[in-house]
C-alpha cells in the first residue's frame, strides 16, 4: 500500500520541525484482518481456516520447528483432518531462492494455503510464496514498479510463530533478499489470513534467544512511542514495553513460564498490528528500519543483532532533531531519570547497560571484524535517501556502535 511504502521506505526528516513537540492526534486508518487464535489449543483451529480438500505447504527452517513441538502439532491436526500437506524445510534466512522453490511446489501440488512456521523469515517467505504463486512478475511488485493494492490474487496465508519478535504474524509486510543478484524486495499490503499463536512453542528458546526476541519487540514498541504524543496510544505502547521487560526477566529464571512467554508472544503481534501507530506521526521514526540496513550491508548480521546494537546510539543521534520526543520516551521507560540534567546521554547509556545485563552484545565488534569508515560510507550512501540522517551522520552513528567505550 502506498501509505505503508511512504512510512517505511521514505522516512525523510522534515528539519523545519526540528525539536518541536506536536501533541495533535493524527488521522489514521486501522485495519487488522488477521484471524488470530491464541493459546495452547491454537493449532486445533487450523482445519476451519482452509477450504475442504485443500493442499497445504508448510514452510519452516531447521530442526527447531520439530524440537519445539510446532511441526508435530500441525502435521497431526492435518493428518487427523484429512488435509494433504507438503513441506519446504531448511529456510534459514529471508532468501529468494526459498521463495522460488516454494512457488514451484505450489504449482506442482496445486497448493491452496502456505503456512510459515518459525520466525519472521519463514513467515515472510510464506507470504512471498503465496503471492508469487499467482504472479510471475513478482519482482515488479517487490521493487515498487507495480503498486500493491492489497487486493491482488494470492494463496491463503497462515503463520505460526515460534520465535516471536518481528511480528510478521500480525503485519502486512514481508522482506526478502536475492543473494544471487543482491536485490532486496519488500511486499507491503498483505496480512496473513490466520495466525496460530501457542506460547508453548517458545519454551525451547534459550536465554539469549528469548532476550533478543523480547528486545526486538521492545524496540518496535518504542518506535511509534517516539512519534509525537497521543496519550491513549502511548499508554498502550508503554504497557507493552514494561510487560516485555518483565517477561524477559521471568523467562530467564524459568523458560517454561507460560504467562511470561504469552506476554512476549502477544506483545510481538501487537507491536506490528498498527495499534501502536494510531494517532501518531511516524515518518521520521521509521528511519530506524532503513538505517539498520547500513551495517547489514557490511557485516553478516541477523536483523536482531543489527537492531539491538544500533538503537541506543540511533536514539542518541535523533535527539538532535527530536529532543522533546526522545526525552519523553526516556523518562517514560526510566521514570527514575526524571529531572536528570543530561537525560539524553544518561538515558541512552542506561538502555545499553540494560541490553548488556540480559546477555546481549552492545557493540558490533562483539560479532566479529567490523567495517572501516570507507565501507560504512559506501553503505550509507546507498540508504541515505530514505534516512532521517545525512551520510556523514549515519557514518558517525555507526562508528559509535563499533566498540564499547
Amino acid at each position: 500500500m502506498e501509505e505503508e511504502k511512504q512510512s517505511r521506505m521514505e522516512a525523510v526528516l522534515d528539519k523545519d520541525k526540528t525539536n518541536k513537540a506536536n501533541y495533535t492526534c493524527s488521522n489514521f486508518h486501522f485495519q487488522t484482518p488477521v484471524n488470530i487464535f491464541f493459546g495452547k489449543d491454537a493449532v486445533s483451529h487450523l482445519p476451519e481456516q482452509i477450504p475442504v480438500g485443500s493442499d497445504v505447504l508448510l514452510v519452516y527452517g531447521g530442526a527447531s520447528a520439530k524440537f519445539n513441538g510446532a511441526y508435530e502439532a500441525l502435521t497431526a491436526i492435518m493428518d487427523s483432518s484429512g488435509i494433504r500437506w507438503h513441506e519446504l524445510p531448511g529456510c534459514i534466512g529471508p532468501y529468494y531462492r526459498y521463495v522460488e522453490e516454494g512457488i514451484s511446489l505450489c504449482h506442482e501440488h496445486n497448493i491452496s494455503c502456505v503456512i510459515g512456521v518459525g520466525g519472521c523469515s519463514c513467515m515472510d517467505i510464506a507470504k512471498m510464496i503465496a503471492f508469487g504463486a499467482k504472479h510471475d512478475d513478482i519482482w515488479e511488485y517487490l521493487t515498487f514498479d507495480k503498486p500493491v493494492t492489497g487486493h491482488e490474487e494470492r494463496l491463503i496465508i497462515g503463520c505460526v510463530p515460534t520465535y516471536p519478535s518481528g511480528g510478521s504474524e500480525a503485519d502486512a509486510s514481508a522482506e526478502i533478499d536475492d543473494t544471487e543478484t543482491g536485490r532486496h524486495g519488500s511486499l507491503y499490503g498483505f496480512f496473513a489470513d490466520f495466525s496460530l499463536l501457542n506460547p508453548e512453542f517458545t519454551f525451547t528458546l534459550d536465554k539469549v534467544q528469548s532476550a533478543y526476541a523480547g528486545i526486538v519487540t521492545f524496540i518496535q514498541a518504542s518506535v511509534p512511542f517516539l512519534g509525537g504524543s497521543f496519550p491513549l496510544t502511548d499508554s498502550f505502547g508503554l504497557s507493552i514495553m514494561n510487560s516485555v521487560r518483565n517477561s524477559i526477566a521471568a523467562v530467564q529464571k524459568n523458560p517454561h513460564d507460560y504467562d511470561a512467554r504469552a506476554a512476549q508472544m502477544w506483545a510481538s503481534a501487537m507491536t506490528t498490528s498498527k495499534l501502536l501507530y494510531c494517532g501518531k506521526q511516524l515518518s521520521w521514526c521509521f528511519s530506524l528500519y532503513n538505517d539498520v540496513e547500513v551495517i547489514r550491508l557490511c557485516m553478516p548480521l541477523h536483523y536482531r543483532q543489527a537492531f539491538t546494537v544500533l538503537f541506543p546510539e540511533w536514539l542518541r543521534a535523533i535527539a538532535k532533531y527530536h529532543q522533546t520526543d526522545v526525552e519523553r520516551y526516556l523518562t517514560a521507560v526510566f521514570p527514575e531519570l526524571a529531572g536528570e540534567k543530561d537525560l539524553i546521554q544518561v538515558g541512552c547509556d542506561r538502555l545499553r547497560t540494560y541490553f548488556k545485563s540480559i546477555g546481549l552484545p552492545v557493540c558490533y565488534s562483539e560479532y566479529g571484524d567490523t567495517p572501516d569508515e570507507s565501507r560504512l560510507r559506501e553503505a550509507a550512501e546507498k540508504l541515505a535517501s530514505d534516512s532521517a540522517f545525512t551520510v556523514d551522520e549515519l557514518v558517525d552513528i555507526y562508528k559509535s556502535c563499533m566498540s564499547q567505550a
